[in-house]
């Protein structure tokens, strides 16, 4: 049970993309955001992430962060700071982010976090791994700067929302369901414990890959209001849409609101 808890919760922050992009916004009045990620042909899914834009439309790069960060995750939700055992938590995405590890170095050098190793030698928990859909370290999938960005962002959520979890990225050879689905397998064989979704597309029969007995498998609700979207509207996948949190003092809960623009409706498939 705690491990569902656990996997629902990251991917309120994870799916996420819009979330910290939601708080840049809140604290910026004349902030926009927009995604990154096309719509996709049917087929085919696109990530969620949002990036936030300055009021003449060009990215805001020369701000210090002014989203939420680990404090404000860790006092907000009571997380511990050390999972009760050793978790995987892969992160499946398509295309290459060449740049994942030195992205998730820079955030945990900007937050105070400690240094967090590239699995490999003695080095198997508490690290960063990254292989292509077939669980190989190469070749990995082209680089698409999209997508690169949901990935960096996934990753860096993942690790500061438990900063001693395995974090395993598979990358999808291109954002083909079939693809990906290829991917989610990959991450259950190399013993995930929770694989995130960050993306989706047109709603379409349930595939076996996202069902995997004991493996909590979480997927964006999309953005895009009324309409589902899958992974998310499979019957074995815990859908998340997204929220805007408002803190207490000294970081504590102080409520949240769901977003009016968060994916829903009825699926297709049957609920069975």
């Amino acid at each position: 049970m705690n491990r569902w808890r656990m996997s629902a919760l990251l991917v309120c922050v994870l799916v996420g993309a819009g979330l910290l992009a939601a708080a840049a916004v809140g604290a910026n009045g004349n902030a926009n955001a927009h995604a990154v990620c096309p719509s996709p042909p049917s087929g085919y899914a696109h990530c969620h992430a949002l990036v936030v834009t300055d009021s003449n439309g060009n990215p805001s790069v020369t701000a210090l962060p002014s989203g939420y960060g680990p404090a404000q995750f860790h006092g907000a939700y009571s997380l511990p700071t050390t999972a009760a055992n050793n978790q995987t938590i892969a992160i499946v995405d398509a295309y290459n982010d060449p740049t994942a590890k030195a992205d998730l170095d820079t955030f945990d050098s900007t937050f105070g976090l400690p240094a967090f190793p590239t699995c490999g030698g003695s080095v198997t928990t508490s690290c960063f791994q990254k292989v292509n859909q077939n669980g190989n370290a190469s070749p990995l999938p082209r680089k698409n700067a999209g997508w690169a960005l949901e990935i960096s962002l996934d990753v860096q959520v993942a690790h500061e929302i438990c900063q001693d979890c395995k974090i395993l990225l598979v990358e999808a050879r291109s954002n083909s369901f079939s693809n990906l689905a290829a991917a989610v397998n990959t991450a259950a064989n190399l013993g995930a414990s929770v694989i995130s979704n960050s993306y989706g597309g047109s709603d379409t029969s349930p595939m076996s890959a996202y069902n995997h007995q004991g493996i909590a498998i979480v997927a964006s609700s999309g953005d895009g209001g009324y309409g589902v979207e899958s992974p998310a509207s499979f019957a074995t996948v815990v859908a998340v849409g997204g929220t805007t949190l408002s803190l207490g003092a000294n970081d504590s809960y102080g409520g949240e609101t769901v977003w009016s623009g968060a994916g829903s409706g009825c699926s297709m498939c049957s609920a069975s």
